[in-house]
């Protein structure tokens, strides 16, 4: 299932993007998705530069396939197709190991990272709240952050 231009909904504080879950297609969460502090990098911005750019339309897909000459294919890319296109940058800037999975584990980490509670990163990211890959993707943050002894020794 692929977003459509009409799922994200632009206000003045964010964007609201309203996501289909790929196991129900009746669930939807909205996601808010606020303006970022590098304005070249915010998200908000990027998505209104992409679609003005691609001049889009509220019924057609959000992301769309572009071709090897640049050309916008109006067909939208899949779930692995953004995680292909991830991979294949990633490995142009020698960032090795980030593949498109890394998109939503560096979402879990970061924003614990940065204190955020647990059940908002669930909620934002499409966890249950009690998942155990949820789990997995903050230990490498919780072992830091968590520590028993931190500030202690």
């Amino acid at each position: 299932m692929h977003l459509l231009v009409g799922d994200v909904v632009d206000d003045d504080d964010s964007l609201v993007v309203s996501i289909r879950s790929e196991k129900n297609s009746h669930a939807i969460r909205d996601v808010a998705i606020p303006y970022g502090t590098n304005r070249e990098m915010c998200p908000v911005r990027s998505w209104r530069r992409w679609r003005d750019a691609a001049r889009l339309t509220p019924g057609e897909a959000a992301f769309m396939r572009i071709d090897r000459w640049g050309r916008l294919d109006r067909v939208a890319m899949t779930g692995e197709a953004v995680g292909d296109l991830v991979t294949r940058r990633a490995n142009l800037a020698s960032a090795d190991g980030i593949r498109g999975h890394s998109l939503r584990r560096g979402l879990a980490t970061e924003a614990r990272r940065a204190g955020r509670d647990r059940t908002a990163i669930a909620r934002q990211g499409g966890w249950s709240e009690k998942s155990g890959s949820l789990d997995a993707y903050l230990e490498t943050v919780d072992r830091w952050t968590d520590n028993a002894t931190a500030g202690l020794l």
